[in-house]
């Protein structure tokens, strides 16, 4: 759809083929697949499709698994930070013990959640 949307980023040959082909191909296919919302406000508005034809097939992509991803990755940064905090911390004399105690039990917990989420990122195997 950039020869229509966005013209200057494609050379002029491939541009006027695609804009020459892409009106016919699309009137006599029996369906078009589009693979978002956005591309299918796209084809009707140049293409001119009946909207029947048109069938959206969402990419497939887990983005939970990516969201998934970023969180094991911040979660990853704080068990760390933490580990030096404590590191610190064991080293002062003065320090509060009840806080310390706190920190590590967070630290454990982070690393329960960590362990969850790497779990989860194996597939199933049975499945």
């Amino acid at each position: 759809m950039h020869a229509y949307t966005s013209p200057e980023a494609i050379r002029l040959a491939p541009r006027l083929y695609r804009q020459l082909s892409y009106p016919r191909t699309a009137r006599v296919a029996d369906a078009v697949i589009i693979n978002s919302e956005s591309l299918r406000g796209e084809v009707q508005r140049y293409l001119d499709v009946d909207p029947a034809k048109l069938h959206l097939i969402p990419e497939a992509v887990d983005h939970e698994l990516f969201r998934n991803v970023q969180k094991l990755r911040a979660l990853r940064i704080e068990h760390r930070d933490l580990d030096d905090v404590i590191s610190r911390l064991t080293l002062d004399m003065h320090v509060d013990e009840l806080q310390l105690k706190r920190l590590k039990k967070r630290k454990l917990q982070l690393k329960d959640q960590i362990t969850l989420l790497e779990s989860l990122r194996i597939p199933d195997l049975n499945a």
